[in-house]
C-alpha cells in the first residue's frame, strides 16, 4: 500500500512545513506573494499544481531558467499560455508566443512557446498528456516520449511538472523521472520505490497519491529495466525512451 499521506488533491497542496519557508519551496524574487505552489524535487525538476496566477508562474519560469513544462491535465479553461500557433499573451513584463503545436501518435501534444521578458528571450517546450485523476496511464509510451525530450535539455536548465494539485499525476511522473535518471547514472539504490517516494515527499508533501499510482511506479520501472537489460544500446544511452516499442504496464 502507498505510504500514508495527509494531503488531498481536492485542496490546494502547500509545500512541506506550511508555517515556514521550506528549503525546497520556489520563492519568487521581488514579487508578492513571494512564493508559488511549487517545490524543487531535485536540482532541476520543479513539481507543482495548476498555476493559479499566470503572472507569478511565468516569473518563476524566467527566474528558474525553465526550458520545459510537462502538463498532465486535459483542461484548457483558464490556461496560462496561448493555445493556438501565432497567438500571444502578455503577463506583466512577460510575453508568451505560441510558435507551433503538434500531436504525436502517443497523443502527446508538443508546443513551442517563445518567452520574452525585458532584454531576454528563449524558446520553451510545452508537453501535455493526461490520464484520469487518481489513476495511471494505460500505456508507458507517452511518458517515455516526454522523458526523451526532458533528457535532451541543456545542462543547468530546469523543468516544471504539474497536474491539478501537483501530487498525484505529477508525483507519479516525477518519481519515475527521478528513478530512471538515477538508474541511467548507475545508482540502483532508487529501485527501492517506497524509500524513494518517502524521500521525495520530504521535498513536496503527498507525492504519489493512490495505491494504483504507487504500484504503477513499480511496474513501469520493472518494464523499463527489462528493456534496458535486453537492449543492444549502451546502458547510458537514453534513446530507448523515444522508441516506439509497445510496453504494457
Amino acid at each position: 500500500m502507498v505510504p500514508p499521506s495527509v494531503s488531498s488533491s481536492q485542496e490546494q497542496v502547500l509545500p512541506p512545513g506550511e508555517e515556514r519557508i521550506s528549503a525546497t519551496r520556489v520563492v519568487l524574487q521581488g514579487s508578492s506573494p513571494s512564493f508559488i505552489n511549487a517545490n524543487f524535487i531535485t536540482s532541476n525538476a520543479i513539481c507543482g499544481g495548476q498555476p493559479d496566477s499566470p503572472l507569478h508562474f511565468w516569473e518563476m519560469v524566467v527566474q528558474c531558467n525553465c526550458r520545459a513544462i510537462v502538463k498532465l491535465t486535459e483542461d484548457l479553461a483558464g490556461d496560462y499560455f496561448p493555445l493556438r500557433p501565432g497567438e500571444s499573451r502578455v503577463y506583466g513584463r512577460i510575453k508568451i508566443i505560441n510558435r507551433s503545436s503538434s500531436r504525436s501518435i502517443n497523443d502527446v501534444t508538443r508546443r513551442l512557446l517563445r518567452v520574452e521578458c525585458d532584454d531576454q528571450s528563449f524558446t520553451l517546450e510545452h508537453w501535455q498528456y493526461s490520464w484520469s485523476e487518481f489513476g495511471v496511464p494505460k500505456r508507458i509510451e507517452p511518458i517515455q516520449e516526454m522523458f526523451a525530450a526532458l533528457y535532451k535539455l541543456p545542462p543547468g536548465c530546469s523543468y516544471f511538472i504539474h497536474c491539478r494539485a501537483g501530487i498525484g499525476r505529477a508525483g507519479t511522473f516525477v518519481t519515475l523521472d527521478h528513478v530512471l535518471r538515477s538508474i541511467l547514472s548507475g545508482d540502483l539504490s532508487v529501485v527501492n520505490i517506497s524509500r524513494t517516494v518517502a524521500r521525495l515527499r520530504q521535498q513536496r508533501r503527498g507525492l504519489v497519491e493512490t495505491d494504483e499510482q504507487y504500484w504503477f511506479c513499480f511496474r513501469a520501472v520493472i518494464k523499463i529495466l527489462e528493456f534496458l537489460m535486453f537492449s543492444t544500446q549502451p546502458k547510458t544511452e537514453v534513446k530507448f525512451f523515444a522508441g516506439t516499442r509497445q510496453v504494457e504496464v
